[in-house]
């Protein structure tokens, strides 16, 4: 079985769906912590991939053993995983900052409601 070495944009694409997934899932901290554990055998673990897991993995189609030759790749190099635990941060502060600002716009508009009733009632 031969394996190709993963282009720059494949290892982009890659790790942003893995940490888009984590990101989503609810499980970032235990994700994060599991890759941080696993990252000094990396290369170790993923060789186990290439041996035991392509096989059964890769049954169906040859989307799907490309798909698993290529995560097998990636988590080849240590520096993926580190990749993967910064894009997770990276997601979290995003959304973080995007509901601080729904619901600094959200209190802006009821204040400003309370303001109108207020006007309308008290004359003020």
């Amino acid at each position: 079985m031969s394996f190709k070495r993963l282009t720059p944009e494949r290892e982009k694409e890659l790790i942003d769906r893995i940490a888009t997934y984590i990101a989503n899932s609810g499980f970032a901290l235990p994700a994060e912590i599991l890759l941080e554990v696993f990252k000094p055998v990396s290369y170790v673990t993923s060789q186990w991939g290439i041996v035991y897991l392509s096989p059964f993995l890769g049954f169906s189609s040859n989307d799907w053993d490309q798909s698993t030759q290529d995560l097998v790749r990636l988590f080849e190099n240590e520096e993926n995983i580190t990749r993967i635990i910064n894009r997770v941060h990276e997601i979290k502060e995003q959304r973080e900052r995007a509901n601080s600002v729904g619901q600094s716009l959200a209190s802006n508009k009821k204040e400003a409601l309370y303001g109108k009733i207020r006007r309308i009632l008290l004359g003020f």
